[in-house]
């Protein structure tokens, strides 16, 4: 997905920015996507005032959370 979103930027109509885990105030980058796609490993790592209003969220991780915190009942999710 990093590549496909980090392509020649005059075929594209986006900007993507890969962000290393260990970024300083990657709060900064996160509040200005529009799609943020998660890839860390690390569950409940991004919390919601690390997102604006109405992005799309996708966490790509495989961690098992058993009892999911209630703020993630309002998020729509697809399946």
């Amino acid at each position: 997905m990093a590549a496909l979103l980090l392509q020649d930027a005059s075929r594209r109509e986006c900007d993507g920015h890969r962000l290393p885990l260990r970024t300083r105030h990657i709060e900064q980058h996160t509040l200005q996507g529009d799609i943020l796609i998660v890839a860390i490993g690390k569950p409940e790592f991004v919390t919601g005032d690390m997102v604006k209003p109405g992005p799309v969220v996708i966490d790509v991780g495989v961690n098992r959370v058993d009892d999911p915190p209630a703020s993630r009942a309002t998020a729509s999710s697809a399946t």
